[in-house]
């Protein structure tokens, strides 16, 4: 199967027409970072256009901020859909279950922005994305005890299987002693086991 490598043309924004299954919207905060970005690295993510039916697929908040910023025209990828595959076009292309995840280095990379140009970080809501990635990054507080807890030195337990008993002691060590009640075993002596 070959894949549609579909023409990119340049088109008068008010030829752009909405698609009616465009059942997205955006927040003023986010539209103004939207046009920053436009104003800062250009129109580099294409609108889609159908032409089949004459409308707008993909791009609806880039072209109303590229007019916006006033131009009248703009690059546009065209596509030849039904409108079952413009609806589902739509959808795929606003779709965050098919989009990549960040990493954690992604907050570190994303606060020397905010170091190198604090005007831009704000403009392009980087803020916003921060926050979002700082939820993903696990919080370790300073005094938090981060030691291993083991059970009491008095704790013990013994094998369902061998019936050899465990015993931790308080040293992080744990010690296997052979079972004296089953005398079918190997009288084994005792063998310790450092978990540090």
């Amino acid at each position: 199967m070959s894949v549609n490598l579909w023409p990119v043309k340049k088109m008068k924004i008010i030829d752009l027409v909405a698609s009616p299954s465009n059942e997205r919207f955006i927040k003023d905060s986010n539209y103004e970072g939207l046009k920053s970005s436009i104003r800062r690295f250009g129109a580099v993510e294409l609108p889609l256009f159908n032409e089949r039916t004459g409308r707008l697929v993909s791009g609806h908040q880039r072209v109303k901020a590229l007019e916006e910023l006033g131009e009248t025209e703009t690059d546009v990828i065209c596509a030849d859909f039904d409108e079952t595959e413009e609806t589902l076009a739509n959808y795929t292309m606003n779709n965050p279950e098919i989009t990549g995840q960040w990493t954690e280095n992604a907050l570190e990379l994303a606060r020397g922005v905010e170091a190198d140009d604090s005007r831009l970080f704000k403009a392009l809501n980087m803020d916003s994305l921060v926050k979002d990635l700082e939820k993903l990054v696990p919080k370790i507080k300073k005094d938090d005890d981060l030691s291993i807890k083991l059970p009491d030195p008095d704790f013990d337990m013994i094998c369902p299987c061998c019936r050899w008993k465990w015993l931790v002691g308080s040293q992080d060590i744990i010690t296997l002693i052979n079972n004296v009640e089953n005398e079918d075993k190997p009288s084994v002596t005792e063998d310790t086991l450092d978990i540090n």
